[in-house]
């Protein structure tokens, strides 16, 4: 019974740390894209992060950034003229990456952004799959997303900059 204990106790250790290593892993990756302007903790004790110039640019859920080669269609609707929708099919990847990540958020804010922008601010309340709509969109809105996932990448930056913030 005793050699079963410490058997236990040691696979435990071993479960411990494992997983502090892991954290101590991301929080170095983390690191890694921050900065430390003050030469000590910044306020909340978290670090200013830079953020990836590509988040200023495209469609992105949440975390998820959705770009042309992830829509298979996208289709507007206009039923009210001032407040038109978009519904979006995605392919297969894209789809499993948005349905697991609200999956595993539910209850949690969604920011939906445009070229840097929130467009849309959501409680998740059921993870979406490869196929959802954006409703009562500003009418510029519809316009640049539809034009976004419908055309290719290189497009999509001169949008993002003739359209930016």
């Amino acid at each position: 019974m005793r050699r079963q204990n410490w058997k236990a106790g040691l696979a435990l250790m071993a479960a411990v740390l494992a997983f502090w290593a892991g954290m101590q892993f991301q929080k170095a990756h983390d690191y890694d894209r921050c900065l430390d302007l003050g030469g000590g903790p910044q306020p909340g004790q978290h670090p200013l992060c830079v953020i990836p110039p590509s988040i200023e640019t495209g469609l992105w859920i949440g975390p998820l950034q959705i770009r042309a080669d992830d829509v298979v269609a996208v289709e507007r609707s206009d039923a009210t003229p001032a407040a038109p929708q978009l519904s979006i099919t995605l392919d297969e990847t894209a789809a499993f990456l948005l349905e697991e990540y609200t999956r595993r958020h539910l209850g949690h804010d969604l920011a939906v952004r445009v070229n840097g922008r929130v467009i849309r601010q959501v409680r998740i309340a059921q993870a979406l799959g490869g196929s959802f709509v954006l409703p009562d969109l500003a009418v510029q809105d519809a316009d640049v997303l539809q034009q976004m996932l419908a055309s290719g990448p290189e497009e999509q930056a001169v949008q993002a900059r003739g359209h930016g913030r």
